[in-house]
């Protein structure tokens, strides 16, 4: 048997070589603007703030505590540490914040020692400089939660409910207010 290749494999093997040259160098793209740029409007809450809350009952229950946000992640998501105390209760939990690119949307999903696990889809909102994300779920009352900048140093949230998913009524209001520099 020959060692020399015939010229029909040399054809083949120089064709083969050719496709492969031609073939895209396979490298992990950088993610799409869309992400960073809605990531960049989650980023803004990194920080440590207080809080002072008032909640929208017949008593008008007053509480005050601390949130952390801080990046996670490979900075792919927006974590949330919160804590507050009322006269009558405590309340602690945990948020995290992400853009899903395949949706289209911000996701939010939320976690505390009261009421169950809740996740929420949203979107930034540049003319009113708010996040607004709405509960997922159908089970009745839904939740609204939105994240007002009044500037960098100070952020309105409010807790809505609803029972149609059309009409809001207001539960909650807290105050952030930063503390020290990010």
């Amino acid at each position: 048997m020959s060692t020399w290749m015939t010229s029909s494999s040399r054809a083949l093997l120089i064709l083969s070589l050719g496709f492969l040259a031609a073939a895209p160098a396979v490298r992990a793209d950088p993610p799409a603007v869309p992400f960073a740029q809605q990531m960049e409007e989650l980023f803004k809450m990194v920080g440590r703030w207080t809080v002072d809350e008032t909640y929208q009952n017949p008593s008008g229950v007053t509480g005050r505590g601390t949130a952390q946000f801080e990046q996670a992640l490979d900075n792919t998501h927006l974590l949330l540490n919160y804590s507050s105390k009322t006269k009558e209760w405590k309340l602690e939990g945990h948020g995290v914040f992400t853009y899903d690119e395949d949706a289209g949307k911000l996701r939010y999903w939320w976690f505390a020692n009261v009421g169950r696990p809740r996740s929420f889809s949203g979107s930034y909102n540049s003319a009113k400089q708010s996040l607004v994300f709405i509960e997922d779920s159908t089970q009745y009352p839904i939740q609204r939660h939105t994240f007002h900048a009044k500037n960098k140093d100070e952020m309105e949230f409010k807790l809505e409910s609803s029972e149609d998913g059309k009409s809001w009524q207001l539960d909650l209001t807290t105050v952030y207010a930063r503390k020290g520099s990010k």
